[in-house]
Formats: C-alpha cells, sequence, structure tokens
C-alpha cells in the first residue's frame, strides 16, 4: 500500500500595512507620465491681486437700453387682470401732483406692488414728459419713491400755485354774484390752500360773504361744516333764483311808461277865407 507524502506549507502572514509603493498611478490612457513639481499658490498670488481677470465686455450687437429700470424691474410681468389706462397722458405742462394722484388710483385697483408702479408710469407720459423719461440715466431707478421724487423735481414748475389763509380771505363775494357760484369759487380756493381745517374755513368764508339773509344766519348759527353750510345755502340759492325769475317777469311784462312819440298836426283841409 502506497504511503501518503505530505509536504509542509507554511503559514501566511497577512500584512498589517498594505504596502502601495509597487502599485503605478492610475493612467486609463497609458500615457508617459512625468513628475510634476508641487505648485506653489502663495508665490503667484501678488500676480493675482495687481492683475485682476477683466470683465467680459458686452457684445457688439446688444442694443441700447432705453429705459432706467433696474433687470428686475424690466422682467417683472404685468398682473393677469391689468387693463390699459384710459387716463389722459401727461405733457408736463399741467399739475404734476394732480396726475400722480390720478395714477395711483388707478394702479392701485389692480395691484399694491411697487415693480407694478414703476413700470406702469411712463405708459402716462407724452411729448415733454415722455422726453424726459427717456433721457433717464440706465439702472438709476430701482424703486417707486424714486421715480415719483424724479418725476416731482423735474416738472415742479407746473405746480399749481397754492394758496394761503391770508389769500384765502381775498376771495370775496362780490356784489350782485350769486350765492352758489361763490360757495363754489370759495371751496376751490379752499382745496389749494394746504394745512387747513373745517373751522378756519368756515371763518374765512363767513367774513368774506356779502350782508344778506344767509350771512345773517352763519353768524347766528355757525354750522359745523362746509358740507353743513351747503345744505343751509341750498334754500337761500333757490330763494335767490326765484327773486331774478320774478324781477325778470315784471321787467319782461310791466306796462311801458315810456311816453309815445308826439305824431305832427294833421292840416286843416277847410279853405281859408281871404
Amino acid at each position: 500500500m502506497r504511503a501518503k507524502i505530505r509536504t509542509h506549507v507554511p503559514p501566511y502572514n497577512m500584512p498589517t500595512t498594505l504596502n502601495t509603493t509597487h502599485i503605478p498611478p492610475y493612467n486609463p490612457h497609458n500615457l508617459p507620465t512625468t513628475h510634476i513639481p508641487p505648485h506653489n499658490f502663495t508665490s503667484t498670488l501678488p500676480t493675482l491681486i495687481h492683475h485682476p481677470i477683466p470683465p467680459h465686455p458686452l457684445p457688439s450687437h446688444q442694443p441700447r437700453r432705453c429705459h432706467p429700470f433696474t433687470d428686475f424691474i424690466a422682467n417683472t410681468p404685468f398682473p393677469i387682470q391689468w387693463e390699459p389706462f384710459t387716463l389722459e397722458r401727461y405733457t408736463g405742462e399741467t399739475d404734476p401732483d394732480e396726475h400722480l394722484k390720478v395714477y395711483i388710483t388707478h394702479v392701485a385697483l389692480y395691484t399694491s406692488h411697487d415693480v407694478v408702479f414703476c413700470k406702469a408710469f411712463p405708459t402716462t407720459l407724452k411729448g415733454p414728459a415722455l422726453e424726459w423719461f427717456t433721457t433717464l440715466p440706465p439702472y438709476s431707478i430701482d424703486n417707486y419713491d424714486t421715480l415719483s421724487h424724479m418725476y416731482i423735481a423735474h416738472f415742479v414748475s407746473s405746480r399749481l400755485h397754492q394758496t394761503t389763509t391770508i389769500s384765502l380771505l381775498g376771495v370775496r363775494q362780490e356784489p350782485g354774484e350769486m350765492l352758489w357760484a361763490f360757495i363754489d369759487r370759495f371751496s376751490k380756493a379752499a382745496l389749494r390752500t394746504p394745512h387747513l381745517n373745517q373751522e378756519m374755513i368756515l371763518q374765512c368764508m363767513a367774513l368774506t360773504l356779502q350782508p344778506s339773509p344767509f350771512a345773517n344766519n352763519v353768524y347766528l348759527h355757525p354750522p359745523a361744516s362746509m358740507h353743513e353750510l351747503k345744505l343751509w345755502a341750498t334754500d337761500y340759492v333757490r330763494m335767490e333764483e326765484m327773486q331774478t325769475l320774478h324781477t325778470k317777469f315784471c321787467n319782461d311784462y310791466a306796462p311801458s311808461t315810456v311816453n309815445p312819440t308826439p305824431q305832427p298836426p294833421c292840416p286843416d283841409p277847410r279853405p281859408r277865407e281871404p
């Protein structure tokens, strides 16, 4: 019987650390590798500081910017329910404050976003006012406050003259002027006078009235507001109109008191005696 031959196999000892000195670097394209010295970044730092990268120039075919808005305002769309303006466009010849109030009232019906207030404003201009807007520097308007201040500052010479309390006393009722015509003229002048309250307006009104039953009633029972004064004036205005009609009727239909034109005497047809 053949005996089994056994050979001695020494045990394999796993190294505790992996020796990678013999592993070549990864080179997928089997290109020859060369030694690359480490880059010294600190040595080139002063060069980067003193020679910054120049900005990228704009292409020569880019069109000229024709509005002063920033990109955020220019790229913001209008609301879906937006409708074109029906108000009269501003030319720079009338009061700029009045146009601004009408514009704010109209835009507030659709939105309260500051961007829409800016973007829609030039659509309400024409003539010299629109020409002024197109000459503003690009990117100079980024909110509505800036736009409104620039607009008011440019057209401030077109503002209506604001009366004072002293000049309001000069708005007097002329002799023979109808009461309602005077109240309307006085109310318009009071609206152009800033910093007035109801009490000051009523005092000025009482001092500028012509002597009349209505003025006596105002002196005896001062009204609390202009609304109450106009309600009182309604009866007196009706009385003045009836008096005017009565006077006109009497003058048109009264019998004439002018002496008739004398007629020349008729000749005597009888023959005269010699």
